[in-house]
């Protein structure tokens, strides 16, 4: 009897060959690793990503506490080329798209860019990566799409309805209004339902500098129907950056992230 090929060949190499089944078998193996390991990679890539927008956010804040403390207290304002008080833009613009109106001076100018007001006190050389967040990448796209000069990621908390919101109402300043000093900031007196946060805490027990927030990610939902960010709810709107929350800054320096079931009242 004459053996199979097959068998010849294995006895010539001294090796068996894999059937197709143990191939197969192999193959099913690879998937299902790859299916485990690529969902956590893209997790454990976009905590990093939350991490790197909280430390944007810490630096900011942090420059413009000590603005303040250079400043009698005063955070930064900006003023009309008259000297008039005017509002801070409450859309922060990177300023490697905004060099126009983007200044190396802490002095209060003009300018209603906040970058221009505290550049000195983070540097240029990091000026896009800080005033990003790299998870926000629709936000990224929709404002500079809607002005080549305005990538947005970030607001300004410039609530300005004393009644229900903040004292002083304009933290940074309004049209006519001086900017406030830091240690005036709280809460304003509420007792209705509408002066709640996201918990239902009355905002009149909101008085502490580090339960009063500065700034703020950008969504659909805080900044729909500006500056190129699609409304909520439309199509194309920009989701929460961090899965289903914000990082957010308070005037005290420190940062945290709050899921939308958690957001802190406005102020």
């Amino acid at each position: 009897m004459i053996p199979p090929q097959s068998a010849i060949a294995t006895a010539r190499d001294g090796h068996r060959a894999f059937t197709l089944i143990e191939l197969l078998t192999v193959i099913a193996i690879i998937g299902i690793l790859a299916a485990i390991i690529i969902p956590t990679v893209g997790a454990v890539r976009q905590t990093a990503k939350g991490a790197v927008c909280a430390g944007n956010l810490r630096q900011i804040a942090m420059a413009c506490m000590i603005y303040a403390e250079g400043n009698k207290g005063y955070l930064p304002g900006s003023k009309t080329t008259a000297g008039v008080w005017q509002s801070m833009s409450r859309g922060i613009r990177n300023p490697e798209f905004n060099t126009v109106n983007f200044s190396s001076s802490s002095s209060v100018d003009s300018s209603t860019q906040l970058s221009s007001h505290i550049a000195s006190y983070l540097g240029t050389t990091k000026a896009g990566q800080l005033w990003r967040c790299p998870s926000n990448e629709a936000g990224a796209a929709a404002s500079l799409a809607n002005s080549s000069a305005s990538e947005i990621t970030y607001l300004l908390n410039q609530n300005r309805t004393a009644a229900t919101g903040m004292v002083p109402p304009s933290p940074f300043g309004g049209a006519g209004t001086a900017p406030a000093r830091l240690l005036d900031i709280k809460a304003a007196a509420s007792s209705t339902n509408s002066g709640t946060d996201a918990s239902g805490r009355l905002w009149n027990t909101i008085t502490t500098l580090s339960r009063i927030w500065m700034i703020s990610d950008a969504d659909s939902t805080n900044y729909g129907g500006q500056s190129g960010y699609a409304a909520a709810g439309g199509v194309g709107a920009v989701p929460y950056p961090h899965k289903d929350g914000r990082n957010f800054a308070f005037f005290d320096g420190h940062v945290e992230y709050r899921k939308a079931t958690d957001f802190p009242a406005n102020p």
